[in-house]
């Protein structure tokens, strides 16, 4: 059975397994607390995915948007069997909660077709149709830069 639940320092090597991520990433992620919030998806208590979470913009970064979801990612082989579905809807719940009458969240049109079209079949709009190049870089807890360049249009979902 399929449970969402809030990520832990424990999660960590379970998460860097659905992706791969040098450094600390993940650690720092579900350890930094407000304003970032890091769900999974357990399957019989194996993690099939995870949803990351921005309900402000911290002081090392200025989306464009806020609240976002950040990083949505599903294990390949779970992909197709209502994973991200959940998770997307769990994030639009924990924003409402929040008290966010919107989440926001930005995806390469090019490259990630599949979860572009996961978007639009779950309510959330196109701001503008022509993508950006959205340079990004922050330096974890142990000192690892990660940094590069997502090519993205960014949509949008009333959640209030």
């Amino acid at each position: 059975m399929l449970t969402i639940r809030e990520a832990t320092p424990d999660d960590v090597p379970a998460l860097e397994r659905v992706k791969a991520q040098g450094g600390a990433g993940h650690r720092d992620r579900v350890t930094q607390g407000f304003p970032f919030r890091t769900l999974l998806a357990e399957d019989d208590g194996d993690v099939v995915g995870y949803a990351f979470l921005l309900f402000a913009a911290p002081p090392f970064w200025q989306p464009r948007y806020v609240p976002q979801l950040v990083d949505l990612q599903v294990r390949p082989d779970r992909r197709a069997r209502g994973v991200g579905t959940a998770l997307v809807h769990a994030s639009e719940a924990a924003i409402r909660a929040h008290g966010a009458p919107a989440l926001y969240l930005a995806v390469d049109p090019d490259d990630n077709p599949r979860a572009l079209a996961l978007y639009l079949r779950l309510g959330y709009t196109i701001l503008d149709p022509a993508p950006v190049d959205e340079p990004w870089s922050f330096t974890d807890s142990t000192g690892y830069t990660h940094s590069g360049v997502d090519h993205v249009i960014y949509l949008r979902k009333d959640v209030g």
